[in-house]
């Protein structure tokens, strides 16, 4: 698997990215979305297995669960601590990535400092629901008879299958509920791949199989999975929220994150965000991470 770090020096504490999708890796994102972080933590970015980088033809489909994805994040996690001489690390989740970032905080804490989350993946049966009467109500509202159709077709999830899932995704996109203010994927294709500095012609081609291969094999799972279950941390941990997130919307994420002990927590609302503060709120949400941090351990932080 394919891991990339970037920081000024070996010293600064080293911050694992957990990138989302499943199967869309931010190892190819522009350094201008992470180079508040960079200042302040080594900034690691790796390529789940079937991702980006890492994506294989020959990857078995039955290795492709979230068991799965914990257990190799335990691998990387291991490997960064031995390569930087850390006894601890940070995880940084973004949407199907805080799965697997609050599993491995709530499971295996005595490896991590902290959980910073941004599009909090929780109850996702219920999260679903919500989303597809959110962008049903949009499409009824618009008088936008083309979505209306498509979604109708669709139905109420649980989807029958993974073009289901992304028919909502395009209309929910659309209506402003997904990248907001953007209201297409472009930008996301754009920096996070078509011209993404590390990416080979190869490497976008491998991305966009990945993100198709992840998908297929993952989404079921994904989409019936419940971690508001979770009621106790034994790490801090933070969220940022997009007030126009209509994927994670934040209905759900307020009542799991008021019932959770944790040693500190935070849980801040982005009034410019979609789904992706990453791209929306980029600078506000980098320094938020460092600030968060800084609170808690002063001495690692300049």
């Amino acid at each position: 698997m394919w891991i990339r770090a970037n920081g000024k020096d070996t010293s600064l504490p080293v911050l694992l990215v957990l990138h989302g999708g499943p199967g869309f890796p931010c190892s190819g994102m522009g350094r201008k979305y992470q180079e508040l972080l960079e200042g302040h933590f080594i900034v690691v970015h790796w390529d789940m297995r079937g991702a980006g980088k890492s994506y294989r033809k020959n990857t078995p489909g039955h290795t492709m669960t979230l068991d799965q994805m914990v257990s190799d994040a335990l691998e990387v996690v291991g490997l960064l601590k031995g390569q930087f001489k850390k006894e601890k690390i940070c995880l940084l989740g973004f949407s199907f990535g805080t799965l697997i970032g609050l599993r491995l905080a709530h499971e295996y804490p005595g490896h991590f400092d902290v959980l910073f989350s941004s599009g909090q993946m929780l109850d996702m049966p219920g999260m679903e629901a919500a989303s597809y009467q959110w962008v049903l109500g949009q499409a009824q509202k618009s008088g936008n008879k083309k979505a209306i159709r498509a979604l109708e077709q669709v139905g109420f999830p649980p989807y029958k299958n993974t073009q289901g899932l992304m028919t909502v995704r395009k209309w929910t996109t659309r209506f402003g509920g997904n990248l907001y203010p953007h209201k297409s994927p472009w930008i996301l294709i754009r920096d996070f791949i078509l011209f993404a500095p590390h990416f080979s012609v190869r490497d976008k081609f491998k991305t966009l199989s990945g993100l198709k291969f992840s998908l297929n094999h993952l989404a079921n799972e994904i989409l019936s999975t419940d971690l508001s279950t979770i009621k106790e941390l034994k790490i801090p941990v933070f969220i940022w929220a997009g007030r126009h997130d209509h994927i994670t919307p934040v209905d759900v994420i307020e009542p799991f994150f008021q019932k959770l002990r944790a040693p500190a927590k935070g849980l801040y609302y982005l009034g410019h965000s979609g789904h992706m503060p990453l791209i929306s709120e980029n600078r506000k949400l980098q320094e938020g991470i460092i600030s968060s941090f800084r609170q808690l351990n002063p001495a690692h932080v300049d």
